[in-house]
């Protein structure tokens, strides 16, 4: 079993127990997360407080800046992964999180001066993924769905 630190909407630091806390959609665990990558902290902890106030409960946030070479599932088993850096794309992974959750968050999120995220959420595929690998499938795919909207 692992520990994992993550920052705060106190700007304290929470310790998490466990990894199946992020690989399951269980809403009888009752704790939330959220990866973020391509914010610099201020606005990280912006969303973060925004998507807590959409889902009236306290998210956990994870940063997952300059780690493009780590899967995943080693980015969210790792101590401290707190860095936080301005970069694109700018991604926001939902861990834990309900469907329902889920779309209040895509629905209310209304960025308060922060840009608007590509959302995605933690997959068993993707789970497995070099981060580098989960940002250029998820350009790919935010292109692909941005050029039928044109249609």
């Amino acid at each position: 079993m692992r520990c994992w630190f993550f920052w705060d909407d106190t700007n304290d630091f929470n310790m998490v127990v466990g990894f199946g806390f992020f690989c399951m959609n269980d809403e009888s665990v009752g704790s939330l997360g959220i990866m973020i990558y391509g914010y610099p902290k201020d606005e990280g902890v912006a969303i973060q407080k925004q998507v807590s106030r959409i889902v009236d409960q306290s998210v956990m946030l994870l940063s997952a800046s300059g780690h493009e070479k780590e899967l995943v599932e080693d980015v969210l088993t790792q101590d401290g992964s707190v860095d936080f850096k301005e970069e694109s794309p700018k991604v926001l992974m939902f861990l834990g999180f309900s469907n329902e959750e889920i779309s209040c968050v895509v629905d209310g999120f209304d960025g308060s001066g922060v840009d608007r995220p590509i959302f995605c959420c933690l997959t068993e595929e993707n789970c497995g993924w070099s981060i580098q690998q989960l940002l250029e499938h998820l350009v790919e795919e935010h292109r692909y769905w941005q050029n039928q909207e044109k249609k």
